[in-house]
């Protein structure tokens, strides 16, 4: 890998040290084997990771519990997957079960876990492929919390939505 640099202190690491180094280095391996050259954008979830490539295109990959990798499963996947149903994605985010993006033409799209209405889309049903986000629009910016999500219009107005 290119200019990626590792500094461990001369230290002894405690055992949580020694399995953030190891997930550190296992989500660096994912990456690169997932052709890192071309990833814009990347975002951990709760127990998956999804990704943005320069393309476009939105892959996702790990837990898959409540649909939260978007590819029309439930089921958890060690290797990314392309999520279906959003093209001409900009950007992406992970909430803890569910996942965020947000399209060039400022839609929001969401799927997972909707325990808490999290998705955004009027119900508590969880979603295993994207849905768009009701009542907004001109979305600029986007946030996934652990039970809410997040978005920020053009004109400064924020919006959330899913647990308090």
């Amino acid at each position: 890998m290119k200019n990626m640099f590792f500094y461990f202190p001369r230290k002894k690491l405690n055992a949580f040290s020694h399995i953030a180094i190891l997930l550190l280095l296992s989500v660096t391996l994912i990456v690169h084997n997932t052709s890192a050259s071309i990833t814009h954008q990347i975002s951990a979830g709760g127990l998956h990771t999804v990704a943005l490539k320069i393309g476009k295109t939105v892959w996702a990959w790990g837990n898959n519990t409540y649909g939260q990798l978007g590819n029309g499963t439930n089921n958890d996947s060690n290797t990314p997957a392309q999520v279906s149903g959003i093209s001409d994605v900009v950007a992406i985010a992970g909430g803890f079960w569910h996942t965020v993006a947000l399209e060039s033409d400022g839609t929001v799209w969401t799927w997972g876990n909707n325990t808490y209405g999290q998705l955004g889309d009027g119900t508590n049903t969880d979603r295993n492929t994207p849905v768009q986000v009701d009542g907004i629009s001109n979305v600029i910016a986007i946030a996934g919390g652990h039970w809410h999500t997040v978005a920020l219009e053009s004109d400064g107005t924020v919006w959330t939505w899913g647990n308090n």
